[in-house]
Formats: C-alpha cells, sequence, structure tokens
C-alpha cells in the first residue's frame, strides 16, 4: 500500500468499524484504507498530489512546497532519524496540520 494512503488511513473516523481481515486488528480503531483516501483526497490531494508526491494542482503556487510522502522523509516524529514514524506521530501530524500549511 502506498505510504500517503496509510498516512491518510491514520484519520480516525469515529462510529466506523473497521473491515473484518487479518488486517484490521494492525489498523487503528474506527479507521480504514477506503476511509483514509476519502479524507486524503478531499483535503490533501490538491498539495500533496493524488500519489502523495508533492506535486499536486495546487504545489506550484505554495512555498515550502508540499512535502513528497513517498520519499519517506517525515518532519515530525518520535523516532529517530532515518526511522518511519509512529502511527502516533501520523495521527497527531493530521489532526494538528503543519504550521503555514
Amino acid at each position: 500500500m502506498p505510504l500517503y494512503l496509510l498516512t491518510a488511513s491514520a484519520v480516525f473516523v469515529v462510529g466506523v468499524t473497521p473491515p473484518a481481515s487479518p488486517s484490521a486488528a494492525a489498523q487503528p480503531p474506527g479507521s480504514s484504507p477506503v476511509l483514509g483516501k476519502a479524507v486524503y483526497d478531499a483535503h490533501c490531494a490538491a498539495c500533496h498530489g493524488e500519489n502523495g508526491d508533492g506535486r499536486g494542482p495546487a504545489s506550484v503556487w505554495l512555498y515550502p512546497k508540499p512535502r513528497d510522502f513517498n520519499s519517506g522523509l517525515f518532519k515530525v516524529q518520535s523516532t529517530p532519524a532515518g526511522s518511519l514514524p509512529t502511527d502516533e506521530d501520523l495521527f497527531q501530524t493530521i489532526t494538528r496540520g503543519m504550521p503555514g500549511s
């Protein structure tokens, strides 16, 4: 699964039960990749691009340029540099947003 879908699926949606599948236990409660993609498409894709590459249609007007999620580099994380952020790190960034964005 592309990183942008994993990032977007970290968004919690209250009142929705995750699908019953072997991977459902690995997902945050109340989330799903389908709902995460819908949130990403509605609120993130214009800047970060459909594929999370930072080349959305609005990116030409932004400074700094939107992050390329496919690079695996994250600005806000509680883990050591060079490692992936935790699900909680992603959830907090999505929930709170980034200053100036």
